[in-house]
C-alpha cells in the first residue's frame, strides 16, 4: 500500500497537515501526480503527455511547493487530504499502467 503513515527520514505524514495550502493544483499537475501513483516514472509520463522530462519535473515540483510536500508518496496524500484528488481519482492509481509503444529515451541530464 502506498499510503504509509511514514517515509524517509521516519517523519511522519500528518506532521503539518495544519498548513493550508498556497494554491489548488492545476489539471495537469493533478494528472502527474495520478501517473506516479500508480509508479509512473518520470521518462513514462511525459511519453504519455508528449511533454519533455524536465517538463515533468517543473510540474512535480510545483506541485510539491502548493502541497509543501517532500516526495510522491508524501504529494499524493496531501493532495487527498486537501481534497485537490477524489477517492475515484485516486482508485487509479491501482490500475496497472498502459505500455508505451515507440522509443523512451530515459533523460540524462544533459
Amino acid at each position: 500500500m502506498w499510503f504509509s503513515t511514514t517515509h524517509q527520514g521516519g517523519k511522519s505524514l500528518y506532521a503539518s497537515l495544519d498548513a493550508e495550502m498556497i494554491e489548488p493544483l492545476s489539471d495537469r499537475e493533478k494528472r502527474i501526480l495520478l501517473l506516479c501513483g500508480q509508479g509512473a516514472s518520470n521518462t513514462y509520463i511525459a511519453a504519455v503527455l508528449h511533454v519533455e522530462v524536465r517538463t515533468v519535473e517543473t510540474y512535480l515540483h510545483r506541485a510539491y511547493g502548493k502541497l509543501q510536500a517532500t516526495n510522491r508518496t508524501n504529494a499524493l496524500f496531501r493532495a487527498w487530504y486537501f481534497g485537490e484528488l477524489r477517492p475515484y481519482e485516486m482508485a487509479r492509481c491501482a490500475e496497472p499502467l498502459e505500455p508505451i509503444t515507440g522509443d523512451i529515451h530515459e533523460d540524462d541530464g544533459t
